[in-house]
């Protein structure tokens, strides 16, 4: 069985996590002000707001389904493969937000798409945390990853349109990075 024991904050290892963090966020602030829009720090109106806007979903999504695994196969006590396939239906299913956004594109605001999406994957967000409850059936829980993985596809592309239509035709290939 898997217990979950809280964390000794005071330690010194947790001192020193802390530091390499610190440490990592102010090595990448130079580089990252000549990677990014500029106004990105301060989520400017414009491409730096959508570029931000990408990342906190992108960041939202990465975070909990990160933790699927993990908890179909030590909480829940499900195989490995069994957890595979949970990652590979939320890849599957962002594929299929993706399609549907990209017909909706031309029909709905890609503000709006995004906005949607973005909600989307909030919801799916906080179903995933059913997983973790063992009274809660795992197919349940699961569509909470379906559910998060097709607002990314419907937040994303839209997304990207945005930060296309906003910049210059000559930066249009930085402009994809971002």
């Amino acid at each position: 069985a898997y217990e979950i024991r809280p964390r000794d904050w005071s330690s010194d290892v947790c001192s020193s996590d802390l530091g390499l963090v610190a440490l990592g966020c102010v090595t990448a602030a130079g580089p990252a002000r000549r990677l990014l829009p500029a106004g990105w720090w301060s989520a400017r109106s414009g491409i730096a707001a959508v570029v931000v806007a990408r990342a906190l979903v992108a960041y939202a999504f990465i975070a909990a389904d990160a933790f699927v695994p993990l908890v179909l196969t030590e909480v829940r006590g499900y195989s490995l493969a069994f957890a595979s396939l949970a990652v590979s239906l939320a890849a599957l299913v962002w594929s299929a937000g993706s399609w549907l956004a990209e017909r909706m594109v031309v029909r709905v605001a890609p503000g709006r798409l995004a906005a949607a999406g973005a909600a989307v994957v909030a919801l799916g967000v906080l179903w995933q945390v059913l997983l973790a409850v063992r009274g809660v059936p795992v197919g349940i829980a699961l569509v909470g990853v379906a559910v998060s993985a097709a607002g990314m596809g419907v937040a994303f592309t839209p997304l990207a349109v945005l930060v296309l239509d906003q910049s210059d035709e000559a930066a249009t290939g930085v402009a994809s990075s971002w």
